[in-house]
């Protein structure tokens, strides 16, 4: 059981003295994400699909804490058969810290923290929507070598505040859907 145990604190130490290598590294990638809904009720059937690409680009701090912005595009199309079609496009733009608090050898779990800024016009009649969040992301980072992470992040933990016109919605909490998984590249340099 000693054995064991030193095993795995020296394994730790290696990871982290080679995680330390990567402090004042810069690196590009992002995160990509789609969706699709299908509702039948009564007659008043909705079918809907999604998607958004968002670039970011981050700077590692130390070896458990980077930050990071990500800058992107969305779209949002849902059919309703007694509604109007509803065609929203949407800029995005979201600051971020990124902490990873697990490390394994070619794996590392992290929450990102941040917030978001959305603004997009779903359709050609109806007031633009303005929406506001700040919250957590968990996600994992697959080290592919030392210059390629493959990421996924996964949920979003947080508050989120949209506005159209008068109509306004405040929303907090875990949120675990298609919407809300992003799979991505990030590349080091």
């Amino acid at each position: 059981m000693k054995k064991v145990l030193l095993i795995i604190i020296i394994s730790l130490g290696v990871v982290n003295v080679a995680n330390a290598q990567e402090v004042g590294k810069l690196w590009l990638g992002g995160a990509a994400g789609v969706g699709y809904t299908k509702m039948k009720n009564a007659g008043n059937n909705t079918s809907g699909f999604n998607f958004q690409v968002l670039p970011e680009v981050g700077y590692i701090v130390n070896t458990n804490l980077s930050v990071g912005m990500a800058v992107g595009y969305g779209q949002f199309k849902y059919d309703r058969d007694v509604h109007q079609a509803i065609d929203q496009k949407k800029f995005i733009v979201k600051p971020f810290v990124r902490y990873s608090f697990l490390r394994f050898d070619r794996v590392s779990v992290f929450a990102e923290g941040g917030l978001g800024y959305e603004w997009g016009k779903p359709g050609k009649h109806m007031n633009e929507i303005n929406t506001f969040e700040a919250g957590i992301r968990p996600g994992l980072a697959l080290h592919l070598s030392d210059k390629i992470n493959f990421i996924t992040k996964v949920g979003f933990m947080g508050y989120t505040y949209s506005k159209q016109g008068d109509a306004k919605l405040h929303d907090f909490g875990l949120n675990v859907d298609m919407e809300d998984v992003l799979f991505g590249v990030n590349v080091f340099f």
